[in-house]
């Protein structure tokens, strides 16, 4: 009971390997020399057939026997028509169409495999062994396995179930291996493997093979060649596969009946979705980790770029002894995002408005400046900018909160600036001069730049470190909050904690360009009334970006 006991056990703690790997149940496996000689068949011996061996659509598949020695005999032992899935052919030669077969004889195993190519066929002689003999030889060998060990044997069958039910019930990328030599016509061995994952459907893999349960294991590779599906090293699919290894002639010490094909997967991670593409012609929605090569035109103009911000903690704010502090500023304080979020790349622009709303409300025209004019209560009315990209895309995008939008103002940062730097001056400012339209460079003389004393063109000036263009400058941008100085919420902080939503005014963020240095600093506020009337000095200065929340 003891041994039983311990068996069990081994095999309950084997179960933990089982999610990235799996063993087949032991085959016969012939060395070269063997096949160099005619192959001896005992009853019910199985033989393997793969119509994946022909090219083509499969039409049938057969195996038929020939007596050498007498050429007048010849019996189809197994005739299958497509479909059919590739399997073994267990054959009985005690069937009444082979009781007479005589033993002695040498006899001709072909298998015929017609596609709509043309037929290829598979051959080799093979010997029955006489009956007595098999029968000896079994009735020894069980003599001498069952004497003394019927307790081994027990525990091992127990194992072996427990050993089955958990493999059942493992959670791993391999779920079966199934494996068997294309036997007898070929030292081949034919592997079939199932991957499975809800993670992803792209899989690397490795075969292996052992002939001593375990105790050593030969890459596959290195000891033949593989062919088939994850020949490569990489799979594509969830599902079964298939792959063919055939041994080297130096792979020639293995014994018939004792291999065993491990076969060992893991999923490859699926990208991250570092950038989100909206294509706003057809609102077809696409990832990427990396941006593309350059921002061309197209970001600015049909497509929508955002980036993915990460959830984390990072300080709100400026210090209270900063000079620069500006009156409605928070006092800096601690804040934590537990949801990660994406937000626009770049301020939102004429041409991409006009392409969703049909119009174009701005004060100073040009299709990849930022869109300006549009109140807040516009961009989030029934039939508004968020709106229409919402029912275009089957997503739901809108402003961001004040706490989303300086965190990924900052990009890391607790500087005023999110270069690392901080303002020095209201007026012209080296480190602000390069990250931002303000009122301070509005006479620069910079010729790629479209400067006329107004905001200019979308991604003029230097990112910050999460690739986010003019979160200093160019033009206010609203978020959802509205101004409270006494808002210290340390965790997910929203607009209903922080203020009315339905209330009259919004808080606007990043200063822009008729606006003085220190407005334009990662904690500086402003607030603004939600519905900017036409005569409002403030209608050409505020625009948006657009944010969307992660669960």
């Amino acid at each position: 009971m003891k041994n039983i006991f311990l068996t069990v056990i081994a095999a309950l703690f084997c179960v933990s390997a089982l999610c990235d790997e799996c063993l087949s149940e032991p085959f016969s496996f012939l060395s070269e020399s063997d096949m160099e000689q005619a192959v001896t068949l005992k009853a019910t011996d199985p033989i393997y057939y793969s119509g994946d061996l022909a090219s083509g659509e499969p039409e049938y598949v057969s195996i038929k026997v020939q007596d050498v020695d007498n050429p007048v005999y010849e019996e189809v032992l197994m005739y299958l028509e497509a479909p059919f899935a590739d399997g073994v052919f267990y054959w009985d030669y005690y069937a009444p169409e082979f009781i007479n077969l005589p033993a002695g004889h040498t006899y001709l195993l072909t298998e015929t495999i017609k596609t709509n190519e043309g037929t290829e066929e598979y051959s080799h002689t093979i010997k029955i062994l006489p009956e007595p003999v098999a029968f000896l030889i079994l009735g020894i060998a069980g003599f001498f396995f069952l004497r003394k060990r019927a307790k081994a044997l027990a525990a091992f069958v127990i194992a072996a179930a427990v050993f089955a039910t958990a493999s059942a019930r493992a959670d791993g990328c391999v779920q079966s291996v199934t494996a068997g030599q294309f036997f007898p016509f070929d030292r081949m061995v034919i592997i079939n493997y199932v991957l499975d994952s809800d993670v992803n459907d792209e899989f690397t893999v490795d075969f292996f093979c052992t002939t001593d349960e375990g105790a050593t294991f030969y890459k596959l590779s290195e000891y033949g060649t593989l062919s088939g599906e994850g020949e490569s090293g990489t799979v594509q699919g969830n599902g079964a596969h298939k792959i063919y290894w055939t041994p080297g002639s130096d792979f020639d010490t293995i014994s018939s009946g004792s291999m065993r094909i491990k076969v060992t997967g893991e999923v490859v991670p699926p990208p991250p979705k570092t950038f989100m593409t909206i294509d706003l012609t057809d609102g077809s929605v696409s990832y990427s980790p990396e941006p593309p090569e350059s921002w061309t035109e197209e970001y600015k103009t049909t497509k929508l770029a955002l980036k993915r911000i990460e959830a984390g903690t990072f300080l709100m704010g400026s210090p209270a002894d900063f000079s620069k502090r500006g009156d409605t500023d928070l006092y800096q304080h601690e804040v934590t995002l537990t949801k990660p979020y994406y937000i626009g790349v770049f301020e939102v622009t004429q041409a991409q408005y006009e392409l969703i709303t049909g119009n174009n409300p701005s004060h100073v025209l040009a299709p990849t400046r930022p869109v300006e004019s549009a109140d807040f209560t516009t961009l989030r009315g029934s039939d508004g900018f968020f709106q229409k990209l919402n029912a275009k895309t089957g997503l739901t995008f809108d402003l961001p909160t004040e706490a989303q939008w300086e965190m990924a103002c900052r990009a890391g940062t607790t500087t005023s600036l999110n270069n690392g730097t901080d303002i020095q001056s209201d007026d012209w400012d080296p480190n602000l001069a390069h990250l931002g339209r303000y009122s301070g460079n509005l006479e620069d003389n910079i010729p790629s730049l479209e400067y006329n004393d107004y905001h200019t063109l979308v991604g003029s000036y230097l990112p910050n470190a999460w690739g986010l263009y003019d979160m200093h400058g160019n033009v206010e941008e609203w978020c959802l909050d509205w101004i409270d100085n006494s808002h210290l919420h340390n965790t997910d902080p929203t607009v209903d904690e922080v203020g009315n939503l339905t209330g009259n005014y919004a808080t606007v963020r990043g200063g822009g360009w008729g606006r003085n240095g220190h407005a334009c600093c990662s904690a500086s506020r402003n607030i603004q009334t939600k519905t900017q009337s036409s005569t409002s000095n403030m209608k050409d200065k505020i625009g948006f970006r657009v944010f969307m929340q992660l669960d």
